[in-house]
């Protein structure tokens, strides 16, 4: 599905996409935690702060459990 995605794009517009680029499925809690402290952790990789808590554009400070992506609209 995602390559027929970027294809459809790339083909409409003059996009390059990332060279070995793939999705990352969330299958349970555990990789769902994992993928949520990566991506909180990025702000700490990149230099801006030095806790992840201490970036101001996250409003939510843990990782919740899975079926919390379900139960928001």
């Amino acid at each position: 599905m995602v390559r027929s995605f970027k294809h459809d794009i790339s083909y409409k517009r003059t996009l390059e996409w990332q060279a070995g680029f793939f999705d990352h499925r969330i299958r349970d809690d555990d990789s769902y935690r994992a993928k949520w402290s990566y991506v909180m952790l990025n702000p700490v990789r990149a230099g801006l702060v030095s806790r992840p808590e201490d970036w101001p554009y996250v409003s939510i400070g843990q990782a919740p459990g899975r079926d919390a992506m379900t139960s928001h609209p």
